[in-house]
C-alpha cells in the first residue's frame, strides 16, 4: 500500500501557488460583491431621480419602481427611464440658467434706470 508523506519543506512551491489561487479566487469574489453593490447604488440613484422627476409618489408608484428594478427587471424599461430623467434634468437645468439669464438682466435694468 503506497504511503503520501507530506514535507512542508518540499511543497513551498505548491503552498505558494495554493495562496495565489486563493487570493485570486477571493478577489474575484470582491469584485462580483463590488460589481453588485455598484449596480444596486446605481438602481437606487436612478429610482430616487425618477422620484424627484415626478414630484414624489405614492405607493403604487414606489411599487411600480421596484418591480422594474428588482423582482422582474426590464432593461428596456430602465434605460427609457433613464433617458427620461436625464432629459427632464437637462431641461430643468436649460430653464435654471434662462431665469438666470432674465434675473441678471433685470438687475441690469434696474441698474439703468
Amino acid at each position: 500500500m503506497p504511503r503520501h508523506i507530506f514535507i512542508c519543506r518540499a511543497s513551498r512551491s505548491m503552498l505558494y501557488q495554493v495562496g495565489v489561487v486563493a487570493v485570486i479566487l477571493s478577489l474575484l469574489a470582491l469584485n462580483a460583491w463590488q460589481f453588485k453593490r455598484n449596480r444596486s447604488m446605481s438602481d437606487n440613484d436612478l429610482k430616487y431621480r425618477t422620484i424627484l422627476m415626478m414630484g414624489g409618489a405614492q405607493t403604487q408608484e414606489i411599487d411600480t419602481l421596484e418591480t422594474i428594478f428588482e423582482y422582474s427587471r426590464d432593461r428596456k424599461r430602465i434605460r427609457a427611464l433613464r433617458l427620461q430623467v436625464q432629459d427632464y434634468e437637462y431641461r430643468v437645468k436649460l430653464r435654471a440658467q434662462k431665469l438666470e439669464q432674465m434675473r441678471r438682466l433685470g438687475e441690469e435694468i434696474e441698474g439703468l434706470e
